[in-house]
């Protein structure tokens, strides 16, 4: 069972992952237990994919931080995951007996720093006014 683990300690059971040095692309089944709306809402969460653990069952294989932007979301429906050649189907394209799912493919993309520190100056700029205007204190 391959699974995305969040910074909040919530779970995504996924169907694979791919990492370039700007994004990460992570395709989810899409199912009864990962509706094409509850993912979207997880991966748009930033502050659950700011830190992101891939695992294969209990093995950890790598780690993602940084990458909160959701780039795009690409459903694609009916998608052929596995052929079985040993299998005849004359009902499949292929031929043979297929597997076939529901695929969402989320690209996320890390921030980039001047976009990190404008959020933050925004903050401290509302915090600043917050405290003046409690204490009196005309800027």
């Amino acid at each position: 069972m391959r699974k995305i683990r969040f910074a909040d300690n919530t779970e995504i059971n996924i169907f694979d992952v791919a990492k370039t040095d700007r994004e990460v692309s992570v395709n989810v089944e899409i199912n009864e237990e990962n509706t094409l709306d509850s993912v979207v809402e997880t991966f748009s969460d930033q502050t659950k994919t700011a830190v992101m653990r891939y695992y294969v069952g209990v093995d950890l294989m790598d780690g993602y931080a940084g990458y909160t932007k959701m780039q795009n979301a690409v459903y694609q429906p009916n998608m052929t995951t596995d052929i079985d050649f040993e299998q005849t189907d004359p009902t499949t394209e292929s031929g043979f007996a297929e597997t076939k799912i529901n695929l969402l493919t989320i690209t996320m993309q890390k921030a980039s720093a001047i976009s990190i520190v404008a959020r933050q100056t925004d903050q401290n700029t509302a915090n600043i006014d917050y405290i003046a205007m409690e204490t009196g204190v005309d800027l």
